[in-house]
């Protein structure tokens, strides 16, 4: 597991100095719940570099805990884990039912009785948030300024783990907390060219950047209500809106491969982390 101290007073940096490694959330998630062999690979690809983020990653790593949140409270109401995983992993996407599944050791191993598994959950959503902030180093300049990368979980004495999630999930939502604070419009405005390249580039036309290109263009075109909820929009770019954050001077450290073909159209240094598939078939 990456292992990073947080400075006292963990403030953001408006410059990156040379040899930073600027991490997606799909690095923070593996670093977490992921394979051993997939740890060891990050480790190797950030070496000696300070991991450098930008604050939207936090938004996306307090979004993934959310089926985690509402299995917590489907075990609490009394369902089976059988039943209960079923109900949650219905109505998420992919990667987040693979956060749950990932989760099920935690909970179940050393747990006898369903108090534990409510209990060794509940540590996990703390935990991986926690270590998720821990990680990085510095974060850049919060030009996109997502209110929802500032939530947390209650310091109130006395509050139940229960409560806790109840107060941390109304918040998770671009509806409750303060819409206004919320600069995506004006990053997009801001990074128009950039946005442009990656609309326009013949050069570059993978799976992922013709989906994502599809939604840039609708978005362009005013097609996307504005009353779907600002996350929900950002969901779709959320690799462009990180990989825009991204300073020339770093190096952007993903798993998911749309990152080097965003690199290639906006001119940053890209490492991809392989597959854990590709790691296991290496292995042997």
């Amino acid at each position: 597991m990456i292992r990073s101290k947080k400075t006292a007073s963990h403030k953001e940096r408006r410059r990156s100095r040379p040899g930073h490694a600027f991490v997606d959330t799909s690095v923070l998630y593996v670093n977490f719940f992921g394979h051993d062999l997939h740890k060891t690979a990050i480790r190797r690809r950030i070496g000696s570099l300070s991991v450098l983020a930008c604050r939207y990653v936090l938004t996306e790593v307090h979004n993934q805990s959310l089926p985690l949140i509402k299995l917590y409270f489907s075990l609490k109401k009394g369902e089976t884990l059988t039943n209960a995983l079923a109900v949650v992993a219905s109505g998420y996407r992919d990667r987040e039912t693979k956060l749950i599944l990932q989760t099920m050791p935690r909970m179940l191993e050393h747990t006898n009785s369903a108090p534990q598994r409510l209990a060794a959950l509940a540590n996990a959503i703390y935990a991986y948030i926690e270590i998720a902030e821990s990680i990085v180093r510095e974060f850049t300049e919060d030009s996109l300024g997502c209110p929802l990368a500032l939530v947390g979980f209650s310091k109130e004495p006395g509050l139940s783990d229960a409560e806790r999630f109840e107060r941390f999930r109304a918040l998770i939502s671009c509806v409750v907390k303060e819409p206004a604070k919320c600069q995506s419009d004006e990053f997009r405005i801001t990074k128009a060219d950039q946005i442009e390249s990656v609309r326009t580039d013949s050069q570059v036309d993978s799976k992922g950047i013709v989906k994502l290109r599809k939604f840039l263009d609708k978005l362009a075109a005013g097609s996307i209500p504005h009353a779907r909820g600002l996350r929900d929009r950002c969901r779709h770019i959320g690799d462009l809106l990180i990989a825009l954050q991204c300073p020339r001077t770093a190096k952007i450290v993903a798993l998911d491969t749309i990152y080097r073909d965003l690199g290639r159209i906006l001119n940053r240094s890209v490492e991809i982390v392989p597959s854990l598939q590709a790691l296991l078939k290496g292995a042997k």
